[in-house]
């Protein structure tokens, strides 16, 4: 009887013991759940408090934006990009133009052409010197030549015996027969007199040498060679 007493009674103090630890574990969780809902509140109201949820638009925007911004850097980097690869192609290309075998051979022909054209100027223009040159040592020779001199009037005299020019009057003798050349003939004359020029230092006497000529032609006139 004892025992079911005692046994009784453990069991009763065993259901006051858990119906205090299920209070104590409810006073626990109420604390509990009254802090955390505290604690939320406070942090709905730092949200609410926060700029981002009262104008999440200007959150949009800026966000928009960025990626406008991201987008413009992407378009120019691919469009520099895009230039530097087409500007890279076309030195590509003209390197391949420039070492191209038939366009250095163009190239050299255009080159060759023009040497030839350089050459045959200089040397049409050398021939002209060369031709003008020899054209003034031509007048030069000419003007020089005995034929020209005897063209401006002047004559020799040669020894009809001997062809020997007679350039003083002690070379002939009264009645000698003489040859006078002239530019475009000659005539066969006879030495009639003679006539010693006085000595002039040198010097040419123009009026004697008149006087003489003058004489020549009278005794021409008088059918006299």
């Amino acid at each position: 009887m004892q025992c079911v007493n005692y046994e009784n009674a453990l069991v009763a103090k065993s259901e006051e013991e858990l119906r205090q630890q299920l209070e104590a574990l409810q006073a626990r969780m109420r604390t509990v759940l009254h802090q955390t809902r505290r604690q939320a509140y406070v942090r709905l109201e730092r949200l609410m408090a926060c700029r981002v949820f009262r104008e999440p638009h200007r959150l949009v925007q800026a966000r928009q934006q960025y990626v406008d911004d991201l987008l413009s850097r992407l378009e120019k980097g691919w469009q520099d990009s895009l230039h530097a690869r087409q500007h890279q192609l076309q030195q590509s290309a003209k390197t391949l133009v420039r070492v191209n075998p038939r366009t250095r051979w163009q190239r050299l022909a255009v080159h060759v052409q023009t040497l030839q054209n350089r050459l045959d100027a200089a040397l049409r223009s050398q021939l002209t010197l060369h031709r003008e040159h020899l054209n003034g040592l031509g007048s030069t020779l000419h003007s020089l030549s005995p034929l020209a001199v005897l063209g401006r009037g002047y004559s020799l005299c040669r020894d009809l015996d001997t062809q020997r020019l007679v350039t003083s009057i002690g070379a002939v003798q009264p009645g000698q027969q003489v040859e006078v050349v002239l530019s475009d003939g000659a005539l066969a004359c006879t030495v009639d007199t003679m006539q010693q020029r006085e000595s002039d230092g040198g010097r040419f006497d123009l009026r004697a040498s008149l006087e003489a000529l003058r004489g020549n032609r009278r005794g021409s006139g008088n059918g006299k060679p």
